[in-house]
């Protein structure tokens, strides 16, 4: 029934959704046969299972992508499970929240003088998407000017390219000082690491690489690196607090500015009354969508900030 044409990795990965989530007498219809009820009712049928909207969605967004592909090759005269014909569940969306100054001001100097220490102030203080941040180059920053103009993106077996940003489109960062000064420690120590090991550096330009010279695999540097400093940071601003007068909260979203995102965004979803968390949420306050999106950054910090005890 569904057309698998395409990127091989990209159709077994439809192949294998289908599998899992298409039921059987649906498998022998022709294209032709297709109507929006057919898909309608699977999807009922799926969500009155207990299967979770992202779930669905996601079998949804598979059939969609298949069948628009039988489209443009002519089996089909229209999708039948395009937007305006059929209602999957909707998966509710997370709410986030910004860092308080204090929290975002603890999060710098617990990274600063760090391996990764520049690779964290520069996320926080900027925005930037952790693929773009990898795929930055030294030839791409020009005083406290950044051109991002790619993203490294990492395949399977290790390997790797550079493409496109997601709005592919280049933009133009301007550095707060705090960054230029991290990345000028960041790039003399780079400098260290490439003249002691000499020709065994495989020097391709980027602004964070690994100790021979090649990008940096995101997932595990958030695993070794960020995990480790987001428990540091709990710590501390636990040891703050049992010494700290409670007072009513009055923060703000700090060290935003023009050619910036929000810059103490860092992807920490909002808390339940009474949970734990790395801080008091900002009340009256926008709340930005984290600008670390990976979930194992999401993860990271819910586990770490669970470590923090009310005084």
């Amino acid at each position: 029934m569904v057309p698998f044409g395409g990127p091989l990795r990209a159709a077994k990965a439809a192949l294998l959704t289908c599998w899992i989530y298409l039921p059987a007498h649906l498998w022998g219809v022709q294209l032709r046969e297709l109507i929006p009820r057919l898909f309608q009712d699977v999807y009922n049928d799926l969500a009155g299972a207990g299967k979770a909207p992202a779930t669905v969605s996601l079998f949804h967004r598979t059939l969609r992508t298949r069948l628009t592909k039988a489209v443009q090759l002519g089996y089909l005269g229209q999708n039948p499970v395009a937007r305006e014909r059929v209602s999957p569940p909707r998966a509710a969306r997370r709410d986030y929240r910004i860092l308080s100054p204090t929290e975002a001001k603890t999060l710098l100097a617990e990274a600063d003088g760090g391996r990764h220490g520049a690779l964290w102030t520069l996320l926080l203080l900027t925005g930037l998407r952790p693929g773009e941040a990898l795929g930055a180059k030294w030839e791409d920053l020009d005083g406290n000017q950044l051109r991002v103009q790619r993203a490294l993106v990492r395949l399977q077996g290790g390997a790797w390219r550079l493409e496109e940003t997601k709005t592919r489109r280049g933009r133009t960062v301007s550095l707060p000082q705090s960054a230029l000064r991290a990345l000028t420690r960041h790039r003399a120590r780079q400098a260290e690491c490439r003249l002691q090991l000499g020709t065994e550096y495989a020097d391709r330009g980027f602004i964070f690489a690994s100790e021979l010279g090649a990008p940096l695999d995101w997932r595990t540097v958030a695993h070794r690196s960020f995990r480790p400093l987001m428990a540091r940071v709990a710590l501390r601003l636990v040891g703050a607090d049992r010494h700290r007068p409670k007072e009513k909260d009055t923060s703000r979203p700090i060290l935003s500015g023009p050619g910036m995102r929000i810059a103490s965004a860092a992807g920490l979803p909002s808390s339940r009354p009474g949970s734990p968390g790395l801080g008091p949420t900002t009340s009256g306050t926008p709340q930005p969508r984290s600008c670390w999106r990976p979930a194992n950054i999401q993860k990271s910090l819910v586990r770490c900030s669970a470590t923090r005890k009310s005084p």
